[in-house]
């Protein structure tokens, strides 16, 4: 009996410390994977992203859209990082639960990345009544991506902002008869 459960003990841990390497490789490859879209959008390289894909007077909104989205991955992979840090190395509690965060964190940052380009390129028309690529064609999409990494950091901030905006509007219609 005793020779069982240090065993499962044994084994267990064995598990979690898969499943924490598993985790590590898993940041770790989306993070570079962000990063070289990044390089690719800001320097036009081309390693990830083929050249000729997208017509040259939609080149900075397309720029701009691939900017924002690996901001905000890259804003949620340093979150998952310093998490990571948190949970096994100042607390000591992580639990396997933890996991799905860790890898669900992608998708999230990737959709509050679309959020935040739509709210910035929306905003900027609406402001100023113009589009992106007719002021700012030949300018790399910096500011994009250091907002898209606001959004990413911040997903749980950003999802109660949303929150708390779609209780705000009120959808009216006429009565029917």
């Amino acid at each position: 009996m005793f020779i069982w459960i240090k065993m499962e003990f044994k084994l267990k841990y064995f598990f979690k410390s898969m499943l924490i390497v598993l985790i590590c490789i898993f940041v770790s490859s989306y993070t570079i994977l962000a990063c070289s879209l990044l390089f690719d959008v800001w320097f036009n390289t081309s390693l990830i992203l083929p050249g000729d894909i997208i017509e040259p007077e939609q080149k900075f909104n397309f720029n701009a859209f691939i900017s924002c989205i690996a901001g905000a991955i890259l804003g949620g992979a340093i979150l998952s990082i310093t998490s990571i840090h948190r949970h096994l190395v100042i607390s000591k509690n992580f639990e396997c639960i933890h996991s799905y965060g860790y890898f669900l964190n992608p998708i999230l940052t990737t959709i509050t990345g679309v959020l935040a380009y739509s709210l910035f390129h929306g905003s900027f028309i609406f402001l100023t009544g113009n589009n992106l690529d007719l002021t700012t064609n030949s300018a790399p999409p910096y500011g994009f991506a250091a907002f898209g990494f606001v959004f990413g950091y911040n997903w749980d901030v950003t999802i109660k902002l949303l929150e708390s905006l779609s209780k705000k509007i009120k959808l009216t219609g006429s009565p029917s008869k």
